[in-house]
C-alpha cells in the first residue's frame, strides 16, 4: 500500500512539473504582434484608402524590439530598438535594418535619485512621483524594458526616434493612464535649424483615482500640445491638439473601451497652415498576437512568410 501511495505522489509531482513548465515556457519565448493599419484620407481632392501591416517581434525579456513595416507585399522598413549599457551609461538605440546606410539614433537615459528625475537625451527632464520613479528605474535601468521607456515618452513631444513603436503602444494592454509623471521640461530643435530651439513646460493633471486627465505643453505663454482624457461608463475619450511650429495643426479625437482590446480607431483633422489645406485622416489599428516565434531578428523572407501565415 505504501509503495502504491509513493508511486501516486511521484506521478502527481511529474504532472505538476509539466504544468509548471507549460506555464513558465512562454516567458522564455520570443513574442510577435501583427498590426494591420488602415488609413482613410478625406480632402477636397477626394478620398484615398491605404492598408499596411506592421510586425513587431521582441526578446523574452522585452529589452529588444524589432519593427517591420510591410506594404505592397514587401518590407518597406525595418528598425530595431534596444536598451544598452555602455561605459558612458544607458542608451536607448534605434537602428535601421536592411539598409546600406546603417542609420542609428540613440538617446542617453540617466537618473537623478534625489529629484526623482529621468533625464532623456541631453536636455529633457521628467520628474516622476517617488513610488513610480523607483518602479520605472527598476524596469528601465536594470531590466532594460523598452516599452516601459515608451510609456514615458509616448506623447512624443520631444525629438525621439520612437515613431515606429507608437502603434504598438496604442494597442498594448499595460495601464498607460496611471499616475507617473509630475512635470517635465522638454527642449526641441526647430525644423529649419538645430540652433533654434523651443522649451516646453509640461504639466500633468490626475483625478482622485490617480488617472491622467490632461497633459499641457506650453512654449512661453502659448499652449501648443493639449491632451485631455475623459472617463465614463462607456470607455475612454481622448482629445489631442498639437501645434508645434505653426506649419501643421492636428486635432485628434479617439474613443474606445479598454476592456475590448485588439482594435482602436481615431480621427485626425490636419491643417497645413502654409498651404491652407485641410485633411481628415481616419486610422484603424487591428492587433493580432502570435504566440511565439523562433527568434526576434528576422530576415525579409521570414517576415513575409510569417505575415502570410497570419492571413
Amino acid at each position: 500500500m505504501s509503495k502504491l501511495v509513493n508511486i501516486f505522489i511521484f506521478n502527481i509531482l511529474i504532472a505538476l512539473s509539466c504544468v509548471w513548465q507549460q506555464i513558465k515556457m512562454p516567458a522564455t519565448q520570443h513574442r510577435a504582434v501583427l498590426i494591420t493599419k488602415t488609413v482613410v484620407s478625406k480632402s477636397l481632392n477626394g478620398n484615398e484608402r491605404s492598408v499596411s501591416k506592421i510586425l513587431y517581434t521582441s526578446t523574452p525579456s522585452g529589452d529588444q524590439y524589432f519593427v517591420y513595416s510591410i506594404a505592397d507585399g514587401s518590407v518597406s522598413e525595418a528598425i530595431s530598438y534596444k536598451m544598452v549599457d555602455t561605459k558612458n551609461g544607458l542608451f536607448f538605440i534605434a537602428n535601421r535594418l536592411f539598409s546600406n546606410q546603417d542609420e542609428t539614433d540613440s538617446l542617453h537615459i540617466s537618473f537623478d535619485d534625489r529629484k526623482h528625475m529621468v533625464l532623456v537625451g541631453k536636455t529633457d527632464q521628467y520628474v516622476l512621483f517617488p513610488a513610480n520613479y523607483i518602479t520605472f528605474k527598476q524596469q528601465v535601468n536594470h531590466q532594460h524594458q523598452v516599452l516601459s521607456l515608451l510609456k514615458l515618452l509616448e506623447d512624443n513631444i520631444g525629438n525621439y526616434p520612437i515613431e515606429s513603436l507608437l502603434p504598438l503602444m496604442m494597442v498594448s494592454k499595460p495601464d498607460k493612464f496611471s499616475k507617473q509623471v509630475q512635470q517635465a521640461k522638454i527642449i526641441t530643435p526647430r525644423s529649419q535649424s538645430d540652433e533654434i530651439t523651443d522649451t516646453w513646460t509640461c504639466i500633468y493633471n490626475y483625478n482622485q483615482a490617480g488617472k491622467i486627465v490632461s497633459v499641457k505643453a506650453s512654449s512661453g505663454q502659448e499652449v501648443r500640445f493639449d491632451k485631455t482624457v475623459t472617463y465614463n461608463t462607456g470607455g475612454i475619450a481622448i482629445k489631442v491638439h498639437q501645434n508645434i511650429e505653426d506649419r501643421q495643426i492636428t486635432d485628434r479625437k479617439m474613443a474606445f473601451n479598454p476592456q475590448q482590446t485588439g482594435v482602436i480607431k481615431w480621427t485626425d483633422h490636419v491643417l497645413e497652415t502654409g498651404q491652407n489645406v485641410q485633411t481628415d485622416l481616419v486610422t484603424t489599428l487591428m492587433r493580432r498576437d502570435i504566440q511565439a516565434v523562433k527568434k526576434a531578428n528576422l530576415s525579409q523572407a521570414e517576415v513575409l512568410s510569417l505575415v502570410k501565415q497570419m492571413k
